[in-house]
């Protein structure tokens, strides 16, 4: 095993370039407010912001035509938002070719946000064809205008070459700039620079001048969610960079990030496993994040474990290819599901139901299952997705007590309901969707875990996860032990904290419909994660719990029925799987 960590050495400086050169900027930045100029172009524009952000069909046709006046009288700003809602298709009919019509003349208008995006389109060759020469020429044109991050980007085509002469004074420059503007990653790539001797002579103390700076950076960014400043400040330590070598801080980091299906910490936490650095050396762990890396699509995972002799028959029959999406059926996904977003949900075996062995009358035997990889929605299906079903087709409109529609989960809905929007939605995109398996929710529920809760057995931690009784309101439980802020209703979806696979609303929020026939217990269920289709399937099983529940009916193996095609409520919605394909 000793030459994984020289290997580990060796592949640092290409994963790190990789990293900076796949960044790629899709729409306007968040928080992107207009600032005001006394001038009609700039007035409507706000105008425009003001309906956008409503983002409601209505609205967004006003917020539309506010943004083509704007845009015709040379404001960059509001062509840049044309290209976002054209682009994305929020409530406004999804128009690729207008999209980049207008991100063309936003930077044609000086737009440096629009430059610097296209900087990264024609690099990447995402939505253009793949041009480096533009893509240099718009990161100059970006970087001119002071904008920090195109003044990295600018200095790496120096660097390489791509797109225009090398000049590695020119990179020097450049870089320099972004860093003094605390871009954290043009700090560290001046330090990487400097420690490897690639613009003059090796100069460690300065490297670590700017490794210094680079991972004070990182861990601010990374404690603000973003997962790749918290993947390059476990690297940081892992090595060394800007601070004594800090194995521990490094797993930790690692770990965190690799229950969350980070597929790159999952390879680089493996390879700890498997060299013992800094913690007990253990090679099946080691296998274990290999392939979890591996199922993730890292073909760094990959290639480690053909090498090594790992990727057998046996082992790789685990790693199901999900249904391949065409770019059409994201289109067509788009338009039906607006922000529809899907999870991979690994292969693995998991314990099943209640582990602590308390509720044993409908929450045992505990039994082994194994599950194929599969989609499922990140969130609940949200009004303003089922009400496009219901437009489109007639169903029977649900009632939203009031509470209101849009990013609040669909409620008011039964089994039958829920089956018949993954029937139009497939049939709408030609992808195979579903509700999952009862097995399916509980193994992505528990996201890895074996605890009461997916983050633990803390009952304390409840409202930074989950939507639950509050302590306060008159739902509020005996046990309730926090105010999670939203009261006695639903909330929007996504809201709260999600679980490690990426999944929100888990355990709250609203209960949810799965395919499984009602059993009284698991004797005799199924073990490979299919849906149980024998029992009393008048009824169906739905998993998780809702906005009024206490703490212990939040536990992740909780189960009850429901009759599938009259109950509906305040407290049940449903969220679809999507088809693996069938020969994989």
């Amino acid at each position: 095993m000793g030459c994984f960590k020289q290997m580990k050495k060796n592949l640092a400086s290409f994963i790190l370039l990789i990293l900076f050169n796949s960044l790629c900027a899709h729409a306007a930045p968040s928080g992107f407010t207009p600032p005001f100029v006394a001038d009609e172009d700039v007035r409507l524009l706000n105008q425009g912001m003001g309906h956008y952000r409503s983002k409601t069909d209505v609205d967004m046709k006003r917020a539309e035509k506010y943004f083509l006046q704007s845009a015709k009288m040379g404001n960059a700003k509001a062509a840049m938002m044309l290209f976002s809602i054209y682009e994305v298709g929020w409530h406004i009919t999804k128009d690729t070719q207008k999209a980049y019509k207008w991100l063309h003349k936003s930077a044609e208008l000086g737009g440096i946000w629009s430059a610097h995006s296209l900087g990264h389109k024609y690099q990447t060759g995402h939505g253009v064809d793949k041009n480096l020469k533009k893509s240099y020429q718009y990161f100059k044109q970006a970087a001119l205008g002071e904008m920090s991050e195109a003044k990295r980007d600018l200095a790496l085509c120096f660097y390489s070459g791509e797109g225009t002469t090398k000049d590695i004074e020119q990179a020097v420059y450049w870089m320099t700039l972004a860093a003094n503007e605390n871009v954290s990653l043009a700090q560290y790539r001046l330090g990487m620079w400097l420690k490897n001797g690639n613009i003059g002579q090796k100069n460690r103390q300065k490297a670590e001048v700017w490794f210094a700076k680079a991972i004070n950076l990182f861990k601010v960014e990374g404690g603000k969610g973003n997962q790749q400043a918290a993947l390059n400040y476990a690297y940081m330590n892992d090595y060394g960079y800007g601070v004594k070598e800090n194995n521990q801080v490094a797993f930790d980091s690692y770990r965190k990030l690799a229950q969350k299906n980070n597929a790159r910490a999952q390879f680089w936490l493996s390879l700890m496993y498997l060299n013992g650095d800094g913690i007990k050396k253990n090679v099946p762990k080691g296998k274990k994040w290999l392939r979890r890396s591996h199922q993730l699509g890292s073909t760094l995972a990959k290639d480690m474990l053909k090498r090594n002799g790992w990727l057998d028959q046996n082992n790789s029959s685990s790693l199901h290819k999900v249904q391949k999406i065409t770019a059409n059926q994201l289109d067509l996904l788009n338009k039906f599901a607006p922000s529809i977003n899907l999870v991979l949900i690994p292969a693995g075996s998991f314990k099943m139901g209640d582990l602590s062995g308390v509720y044993k009358r409908t929450e045992a035997p505990v039994h082994s299952v194994k599950i194929k990889s599969f989609k499922l929605m990140a969130y609940e299906v949200t009004f303003d997705q089922y009400d496009m079903f219901v437009k489109d087709t007639g169903h029977r409109k649900p009632s939203d007590y009031g509470w209101g529609r849009g990013r609040l989960p669909v409620i008011n809905v039964s089994w039958n309901d829920a089956s018949a929007y993954s029937r139009w939605l497939s049939k709408k995109t030609g992808l195979s969707f579903r509700l999952p398996t009862e097995a399916e929710w509980e193994y992505a529920a528990r996201g890895g875990s074996s605890t009461r809760y997916y983050f633990g057995n803390n009952e304390s931690d409840l409202c930074q996860y989950e939507n639950h009784a509050d302590a306060g309101t008159e739902y509020s439980w005996k046990n309730a032990s926090c105010d999670d802020g939203v009261g006695a209703m639903t909330a929007f979806v996504g809201q709260y904290r999600p679980n490690p696979y990426g999944l929100y609303d888990m355990l709250g929020n609203l209960s949810e419909w799965t395919q499984d026939c009602s059993n009284r217990n698991y004797g005799g269920a199924p073990q490979d994660g299919s849906a149980w289709e024998k029992g009393n399937c008048k009824n169906r099983v739905i998993r998780g719990n809702l906005w009024n529940a206490g703490p212990k009916s939040l536990r992740v193996s909780k189960r009850t029925t429901q009759y599938l095609s009259t109950t509906v409520g305040h407290s049940i919605g449903f969220r679809l799987a999507m088809e693996t394909n069938k020969n994989d």
